[in-house]
């Protein structure tokens, strides 16, 4: 993944899931250890780094105002904070926004009406030590 505020050319391009070589060769690594590790590994152990693996990405979706999705972008950092840990800051990158508005009014003719439409983010949080819970409110300020 490109740092915070580097884009591509195009949006399919700042879509792709891998943009090089060594990116692709990493991922295609990846996904066959994935598949041979059932094959070598223990069950037990296939269960714990299923376990690992599962517990380590987590996924915040938000919905953002029209007047803000303008300045937000793909691969975009920031940070995410929730009140069960008030102390703690975790980091996260913006992983998908959404083409099309939602919540739109049938009918937009007014500037109320077009700040009701709201564009859905997903950010990519790094959570290693497993302590976010689904359903956790929180609240994410955009580097």
């Amino acid at each position: 993944m490109d740092p915070a505020g580097v884009f591509a050319t195009s949006f399919a391009k700042d879509q792709a899931l891998v943009r090089t070589r060594p990116q692709a060769a990493c991922l295609v690594l990846f996904v066959a250890a994935l598949f041979m590790l059932p094959l070598v590994a223990d069950l037990r152990v296939v269960a714990v780094m299923t376990s690992i693996f599962i517990t380590s990405v987590v996924v915040v979706g938000l919905q953002i105002n029209t007047g803000i999705a303008g300045q937000i972008n793909l691969g975009q950092a920031a940070e995410v904070r929730v009140d069960s840990f008030p102390d703690l800051t975790f980091t996260a990158t913006v992983i998908h926004m959404a083409d099309q508005a939602e919540f739109t009014p049938r009918n937009v003719q007014t500037v109320e009406g077009r700040s009701a439409t709201f564009y859905a983010i997903k950010l990519k949080v790094e959570d290693p030590d497993g302590k976010l819970k689904i359903g956790m409110p929180a609240d994410v300020v955009f580097k």
